[in-house]
């Protein structure tokens, strides 16, 4: 049972418009005085709001611990995404402690973001500042793009992690390695400023943001000796099924290379919505029997009515799903004479 909830309290958080924010929207306490960011164009530095991230401001308001009612607490630690390149702004978790008093060590979990055998961030931009192909091969550049209801600035990239270990208090680890996919299904086009019609012309490539990248590949436990335990492979349909289209606007500024001259665009986004769920998970192991589990999903839905467990021996197992919207309640009457068939419209109703 959870007794209170305790926040990093380092600074108070500014208004909910203010321009002091890193490039993922966390606070950075740069004292900026407008919104358009920084940037070098051409060789020449525009003034403009400072996106340098702060750990300690980055952190004010974050949940710093969970507490207990039996006395104990889970406590949190924070540090600033990073990619090859140096931070990159937002927040990562980067250890978990339990303990059951102040002075108690307690047992910590930590996490780290690097590659294989090094302590080389494994982060990496999904996108980069660049100038982009507009109107032919006249290149331009995003001078400014600013969303409040987004934590995401285009003169700033997102970063995304292909490796993390985790490290258990008992000294043994976990090792969880993600997809990194650069691509996209996003379109991106511009609607000049005071008019409503899209261009057909894409202003610049589709964001990779909402790429089919963080999808979970594998997991690999290894004990205290660094001797492999059990692994986890997952994968995941070549062809994700389009669930339906989203859109939204963006506001942007871009700049004529040639004349310096700026002009104002709306980014028109359509967001092709596509729901990236494994379709089969492989297990092996020391102590873990070697299987295969597939999974078939319903269209709609998209949850799980049949799942195979193939094993090493070749041996299959077979269990279907069901759920109460595959079952036809429209006769059962509205009480609980029939108390199966009446929780089955209950369950329907909720759900």
């Amino acid at each position: 049972l959870v007794a209170r909830f305790d926040y990093y309290e380092t600074f108070p958080l500014p208004e909910s418009n203010s321009p002091d924010t890193d490039h993922w929207g966390y606070y950075n306490k740069a004292n900026n005085t407008i919104h358009r960011p920084l940037f070098t164009y051409n060789g020449v530095a525009h003034t403009g709001a400072s996106r340098t991230p702060s750990l300690d401001a980055a952190k004010s308001g974050m949940l710093k611990r969970i507490y207990s009612v039996y006395g104990g607490f889970t406590e949190y630690n924070y540090e600033l995404n990073s990619t090859t390149a140096g931070a990159s702004g937002g927040l990562r978790v980067a250890s978990v402690r339990q303990a059951t008093q102040e002075s108690d060590p307690g047992q910590t979990t930590s996490f780290r973001y690097v590659r294989a055998g090094t302590n080389t961030s494994s982060g990496q931009s999904f996108r980069t500042v660049g100038n982009y192909a507009y109107g032919g091969n006249t290149a331009f550049a995003v001078v400014a793009s600013r969303n409040r209801y987004e934590c995401w600035d285009i003169a700033g990239p997102t970063t995304g992690y292909s490796r993390v270990e985790e490290r258990l208090p008992n000294c043994s680890y976990r090792v969880y390695n993600y997809t990194f996919n650069t691509g996209a299904n996003t379109d991106v086009r511009t609607v000049p400023a005071g008019t409503t019609a899209t261009q057909n012309t894409t202003f610049f490539p589709a964001a990779p943001r909402f790429g089919e990248g963080g999808m979970l590949t594998s997991c690999v436990s290894y004990d205290s000796n660094g001797n492999e335990v059990e692994r986890e492979a997952y994968t995941y349909p070549a062809s994700p099924q389009s669930k339906g289209t989203v859109s939204g606007n963006l506001p942007l500024q871009i700049q004529d290379p040639t004349s310096g001259a700026t002009q104002r665009y709306t980014g028109r986004y359509i967001w092709d919505s596509r729901s990236v769920l494994p379709i089969s998970v492989t297990v092996s192991g020391i102590d873990t029997p070697n299987q295969t589990m597939t999974f078939t999903r319903d269209g709609d839905t998209l949850l799980p009515v049949e799942t195979v467990t193939t094993t090493a021996t070749g041996d299959t197992y077979r269990t279907q799903i069901l759920y109460p919207f595959h079952f036809n309640v429209s006769t059962v009457p509205n009480s609980a004479s029939t108390a199966d068939a009446y929780a089955i419209r209950v369950m329907r109703e909720d759900h």
